[in-house]
């Protein structure tokens, strides 16, 4: 027969070894066991297999996430710098349209001051050749004039007449 104190020892055991196979493989923690029943159980159970099974399938998760994000990221970088490089070329446009625009107006301002110069001009022959045609007239009426007058201001006449021809079409008058 056995002792007494061995017997309860054996049952102690036994109890342990029965509240230690009562633990529920998801409740297993190599990390935090508890106690060596506990472990024991876990480890004839699988339930260290199972939580390593989850803690690998939840890091799998993760590094799906993460090359997700990652393809992301990527596809983002690549996108800006589409769009940085479009916007450079955007920029480079826009200063060379505004660098033709400039000249433009230099090449407006000029033909403007040339017209104003031209139109002057213009206006100035326009009075001379009408003070030439009232000469004319007044010779034709009979005032006192030599034939050296005559040919003066026919001359004068004429030579007007072709700057004022030239102008006009140098301007597209007709």
């Amino acid at each position: 027969m056995m002792r007494p104190t061995a017997l309860v020892t054996a049952v102690s055991c036994l109890l342990l070894v029965g509240i230690g196979a009562c633990t529920r493989p998801d409740n297993c923690d190599a990390t935090n066991a508890g106690n060596i029943f506990t472990a024991s159980a876990c480890l004839h159970t699988g339930g260290y297999d199972a939580e390593l099974q989850k803690v690998q399938a939840e890091v799998a998760q993760t590094r799906a996430e993460i090359a997700l994000t990652e393809q992301e990221t990527a596809r983002l970088e690549d996108e800006a710098r589409v769009l940085a490089t479009d916007r450079d070329a955007m920029e480079d446009r826009l200063a060379a349209l505004e660098a033709e625009l400039r000249s433009m107006r230099a090449r407006l301002s000029t033909i403007y001051a040339a017209n104003a110069a031209d139109e002057a001009r213009l206006l100035a022959m326009q009075d001379e050749l009408d003070d030439a045609d009232a000469a004319v007239a007044a010779m034709r009426a009979g005032e006192a004039v030599t034939p050296e007058d005559i040919a003066r201001l026919t001359q004068e006449v004429e030579e007007r007449q072709r700057t004022v021809i030239e102008l006009y079409e140098t301007y597209g008058y007709e």
